[in-house]
C-alpha cells in the first residue's frame, strides 16, 4: 500500500517464526536497507539541524554523531 512518499508492505507468509522472518527479508530486504539508511540520515541530520542553530562546528557534530551512532544503533535494535 501506498500514500504519498508513505508505504506499507504486506506479505502473506506461512511457517515457523523464523522461516517467515528469513522469508520476509528475502522479499523485503532492498526496502529494509534503504529503510534504514533513511533512519540513520534523517537522526543525523537532526542533530545537524540542532547543534547547527547552536553554532557548534561540523567537524565536532562529526565527533558526536560517532559517538552517539552505537548507542542508536543498540536502541533499534532492542526495539526489535
Amino acid at each position: 500500500m501506498q500514500q504519498d512518499t508513505n508505504v506499507v508492505y504486506i506479505a502473506r507468509l506461512k511457517g515457523s517464526a523464523y522461516e517467515m522472518g528469513y522469508a520476509y527479508g528475502q522479499i523485503y530486504g532492498e526496502q529494509i536497507a534503504k529503510n534504514f539508511l533513511n533512519l540513520q540520515s534523517y537522526g543525523r541530520t537532526k542533530l545537524e539541524s540542532i547543534l547547527g542553530k547552536l553554532g557548534v562546528p561540523s567537524y565536532i557534530i562529526d565527533v558526536i554523531y560517532g559517538q552517539i551512532e552505537p548507542y542508536i544503533m543498540y536502541a533499534l535494535d532492542l526495539n526489535w
